[in-house]
């Protein structure tokens, strides 16, 4: 698979996307669903990192619809922080802005993997969420 999913904090406070290669958007969409199936099983707040240090381009052809994306965002959702490829994070972050319209501006975008995690360490905590 394209993009692994797993959790990237012992304490399972931030699922980690790894995008390897290239990449298409069925594999988003299936681990953007294995993501949800993760953060399902905890009640606390939990971040998203996605690393797009070692993504290739999108496959040849690849076209999104964002009703591909169908699986509801959990309530406990936090911020989603992109490292790496810029073009690529920002690309995403509006289809899952378009997708998930509760996540409105909670995106950060890192040049690598230690500043965005240092970012996530550093987002203010919501009282309840959205």
């Amino acid at each position: 698979m394209a993009i692994k999913v797993a959790w990237d904090t012992a304490d399972e406070k931030t699922v980690r996307f790894d995008f390897e290669g290239k990449w298409n958007f069925l594999d988003f969409d299936y681990a953007v669903n294995e993501a949800i199936v993760l953060m399902k099983r905890v009640s606390h707040p939990v971040h998203w990192l996605i690393n797009l240090e070692a993504g290739g381009p999108l496959a040849t052809g690849a076209v999104l619809d964002p009703r591909e994306l169908r699986e509801p965002l959990p309530e406990h959702h936090g911020w989603i922080s992109f490292a790496g490829n810029d073009t690529f994070a920002r690309g995403i972050a509006s289809i899952l802005s378009r997708v998930y319209p509760v996540l409105g501006e909670e995106f950060i975008f890192a040049g690598d993997v230690p500043h965005a995690r240092a970012e996530l360490a550093n987002v203010p905590v919501r009282e309840k969420a959205v």
